[in-house]
């Protein structure tokens, strides 16, 4: 399924991130480039246009990013509250905010009771204990972009 993007090196060619398979632009998506495959992945740039429509982001309590895009970078801001930030935006429209965020504690009675868009490029997540007490957890999040 999907396509197959091919760097033919025999003759000479080195790749190099100057010269990509797909030349990013700021708004530029392309649905199902995470359905393809690559020969190599050094002409493939590390930007929102060369992933998938959802985004998986895992966090430690801590704030840690332990899993998701090289673009991604969280931290902890306070007590139970958290803040995903990507280098590029994160929907696909110049007026940014059209991504809808999901968000599930990973440990066992925590829970998490928000997340909000706060830009095109960064949201915040907050969890709570069983209690309803603002309280640091790991969690997850699946950011979906809006296609067409």
């Amino acid at each position: 399924q999907g396509c197959h993007f091919f760097s033919n090196t025999s003759w000479g060619f080195t790749p190099s991130a100057d010269k990509p398979f797909i030349t990013p632009d700021t708004w530029l998506t392309v649905n199902g480039l995470d359905t393809c495959t690559f020969s190599e992945t050094t002409s493939l740039p590390d930007t929102i246009q060369s992933s998938s429509s959802s985004i998986s982001v895992k966090v430690a309590a801590d704030g840690t990013k332990i899993s998701g895009p090289s673009y991604i970078t969280t931290s902890k801001t306070g007590t139970g509250v958290y803040s995903v930030t990507s280098n590029y935006p994160l929907g696909t429209s110049p007026v940014g905010n059209d991504y809808s965020v999901m968000a599930i504690s990973n440990i066992d009675g925590f829970v998490v009771t928000s997340s909000a868009n706060q830009s095109a490029t960064s949201f915040n997540v907050r969890t709570k204990s069983s209690s309803g007490s603002a309280a640091d957890t790991a969690f997850s999040v699946t950011i979906t972009r809006r296609i067409g």
